[in-house]
């Protein structure tokens, strides 16, 4: 590890220090779709990336639904 860093954001990919970790996911056991297999998974998100999970996951379906009806609706007024 670095002396100025402790780690790095597994979302943004950026190092980070301790203060700047929004949270810790450890240990957790996934399914990887991709390549068809179990994989062991811990990661540190910074505070600015689990900001944008929370945004981006609360409010569920309908939520991601209205999102995506938003964006197709910008992209035409272009």
């Amino acid at each position: 590890m670095s002396k100025k860093y402790n780690t790095f954001c597994g979302i943004c990919g950026f190092p980070i220090k301790t203060f700047q970790i929004g949270t810790v996911i450890d240990d957790l056991i996934l399914m990887d779709f991709t390549e068809r297999c179990y994989v062991d998974f811990s990661m540190h998100v910074c505070s600015e990336c689990w900001e944008k999970i929370k945004i981006n996951t609360f409010g569920g379906m309908e939520k991601a639904m209205r999102r995506q009806k938003e964006l197709k609706k910008s992209q035409r007024m272009r």
